[in-house]
């Protein structure tokens, strides 16, 4: 598929290149930085930093690029806090480690789904992977970063969720600052959802999302179930209130289908109005 010189495809996730996973954790990094407001941490006075408190100061052509080119291009390897001015800084997201939680991702769970988009440089611009797995490796892989264990033994405890039963989960939905736009993430979202076996419609569905923005209308108006997280959470971005929730529904895969058969402006009209 394409979509403005944007070129789109499943992809076999065994045949991926060393470079193909350095461009995708450098793709969820970006993100990161810039989405999340998450891009740096400080050792000495604990504050996180997004990219846009480190690269404000830039023109908006030059800011836009991905952190990974612009690390490049100030050949930096650690970023100054600007709350104390210390140097002793860490990547949020560092792309070694990051390869390894991706990794585990794709390799040790039950069954594992990755969707790319190329920019006419064939660079990756944009990716969403998803997997089946049971709900404690989940758990593990995705929100124990950001939430207690506590909430775990709550979740399962009380029968929201059977760790015995198996879980789709819609891991990632990354795309890079200069890319983003409604238009191509709707259409990116659209042919992810298409390339879904029929056989998978039926497993219960989950994600975290923050309390605002589009996957949160597109949860609410799917009619899907919602855990309340903020209670949980580990800590609070100094930028943003991260109130989050976890949504859950059964045959929500279809419903997806269903929905994005629409183009973008009978999308919007229909469900997120």
């Amino acid at each position: 598929m394409r979509n403005n010189t944007i070129i789109i495809e499943s992809v076999d996730i065994k045949k991926l290149s060393n470079n193909d996973f350095n461009q995708i954790a450098g793709v969820e990094k970006d993100m990161w930085a810039s989405g999340i407001w998450e891009y740096i941490k400080c050792n000495n006075c604990w504050q996180i930093h997004s990219k846009e408190d480190i690269f404000w100061h830039l023109s908006n052509e030059i800011r836009t690029e991905s952190v990974v080119k612009l690390e490049e291009i100030f050949l930096w390897d650690s970023v100054q806090c600007n709350d104390c001015n210390s140097t002793n800084t860490d990547f949020i997201f560092d792309i070694n480690d990051n390869i390894n939680i991706i990794m585990d991702r794709y390799n040790n769970s039950i069954n594992s789904f990755l969707s790319l988009a190329y920019d006419e440089d064939w660079e990756i611009i944009w990716l969403s992977d998803w997997y089946i797995d049971n709900f404690v490796n989940i758990f593990n892989r995705e929100l124990s970063m950001y939430y207690w264990e506590d909430l775990l033994n709550e979740l399962i405890n009380n029968n929201i969720f059977n760790n015995n039963e198996k879980y789709f989960c819609w891991a990632s939905l990354w795309i890079v600052e200069k890319n983003r736009h409604f238009i191509t993430l709707y259409n990116l979202m659209k042919q992810m959802y298409w390339w879904i076996d029929s056989q998978f419609n039926w497993l219960t569905w989950f994600a975290e999302t923050a309390d605002s923005g589009f996957m949160n209308k597109l949860c609410t108006k799917l009619g899907s179930n919602k855990v309340e997280l903020l209670n949980e959470v580990k800590y609070i971005n100094k930028n943003i209130e991260y109130v989050s929730h976890l949504y859950y529904q059964n045959w929500l895969i279809g419903k997806y289908k269903n929905y994005f058969k629409w183009d973008y402006r009978a999308f919007v009209t229909n469900y997120l109005k």
